[in-house]
């Protein structure tokens, strides 16, 4: 059981990689609009959710006007950007990792701090030594810290001296153990 959890583990380092990978995403929306009976036209609006974000609109109109591009930079603070993070991640919780292994969510501490949240799903409180907790939480701490210092996936986050923390709960929902990793960490 030990080992399908270290496994769970290791995928999980991989997999957050490959989350924050997707922090830089263009989406690019047309809509016809009628601008009275005689006039139609599309709109397209892109969004980037880079720093800075940015929101650009170009309105095509079918008569001889030529179109407008309206652009807009948009409240671009690290807590809106962490906030934006969070929610499109929890979009893709709860997710399994193995048998052993769920991470429940995303959310946004004050102090520039991402907050996971995992449930190891075959422990209970009782059913797990504090010496089996030290030993996951020491090698969860050494995994995340190497994945964060050497991974271009947390790069952004880092350039933001973003704390991250990683909450492990049991199957009855008792916190077994926390993993803080501080800008003082991984610098």
């Amino acid at each position: 059981m030990k080992k399908v959890l270290l496994v769970g583990l290791a995928a999980l380092v991989l997999m957050c990689g490959s989350v924050l990978a997707g922090c830089s995403t263009t989406v690019t929306t047309t809509v016809p609009i009628t601008v009275n009976e005689t006039t139609t036209a599309t709109t397209t609006t892109t969004v980037s959710t880079t720093i800075p974000t940015t929101v650009s609109t170009t309105v095509t109109s079918t008569t001889t006007a030529p179109p407008v591009t309206v652009t807009t930079t948009v409240d671009n603070s690290v807590d809106n950007f962490l906030a934006y993070y969070a929610a499109m991640t929890n979009a893709a919780f709860p997710m399994m990792f193995g048998s052993e292994l769920r991470v429940d969510g995303c959310e946004v501490l004050p102090g520039r701090t991402l907050q996971y949240t995992y449930t190891l799903m075959t422990y209970t409180r009782d059913a797990i030594s504090a010496d089996e907790l030290a030993l996951l939480r020491t090698l969860f701490y050494l995994m995340m810290l190497n994945e964060i210092q050497n991974s271009n996936e947390f790069e952004v986050f880092n350039g933001m001296a973003v704390t991250y923390e990683y909450v492990f709960k049991s199957s009855d929902s008792f916190e077994l153990f926390t993993v803080t990793i501080t800008p003082q960490d991984y610098r």
